[in-house]
């Protein structure tokens, strides 16, 4: 079987293994990751997993891809995939006038949950973007209507996604005068339906 290496294993250096990125032109909000081999004994991958940050130059926003890569390299072989991101820093100007700085992982794994998630439930670019701000940069409402473009229509869509990704939304800033999302206890009891039923 195919060794599989994430992303930022020292192994990779050992074995001349160089994994890039560059911002894709071609795309609306996108990157091309790139992976060059140098003489390996055998062909290998580079995992580049979910909650991963394209860190931007100084005053730009670093950018999270909602796709996870599995580059395949061969003996001096050398591979792209395209992927789309998401800003992850929400007051910082657009990053692709200027050259990123590399892949890092994300400090909150909340990130990864988000961006796994909208991979593999097919979540529009949108509530992706907006769910990606929230545990990210922990916005509030009033900040992603105000961002350049027509982000509030996706606070809902957000909400069901960060939902569906295990993250409990009555705690985030953004939905703070919102409807509390009904929690169940660890008896599996739904706390506030039986309060509802109680007249509480």
């Amino acid at each position: 079987a195919t060794k599989v290496f994430l992303n930022g294993d020292p192994e990779l250096e050992r074995r001349g293994i160089a994994v890039r990125v560059r911002y894709d032109r071609a795309a609306m909000f996108g990157v091309v990751l790139e992976a060059r081999a140098g003489d390996l004994a055998e062909p290998c991958a580079v995992l580049v997993p979910p909650g991963s940050i394209v860190r931007a130059a100084p005053g730009y926003q670093d950018t999270a891809p909602i796709q996870a890569r599995i580059l395949e390299l061969k003996p001096r072989g050398r591979v792209e995939s395209p992927a789309t991101i998401c800003c992850a820093q929400i007051h910082s100007n657009d990053p692709r006038s200027a050259f990123p700085r590399g892949l890092a992982t994300h400090d909150d794994p909340r990130l990864a949950k988000v961006a796994a998630t909208a991979e593999r439930d097919g979540d529009a670019w949108g509530p992706a973007q907006v769910a990606v701000w929230a545990v990210a940069n922990n916005v509030t409402a009033s900040e992603v209507r105000g961002a350049p473009g027509s982000y509030g229509s996706y606070i809902d869509g957000a909400r069901d996604l960060l939902e569906r990704a295990g993250i409990d939304t009555n705690h985030l800033p953004l939905y703070s005068g919102a409807m509390p999302k009904a929690r169940r206890s660890a008896l599996g009891v739904d706390v506030l339906e039986r309060l509802r039923a109680m007249g509480g």
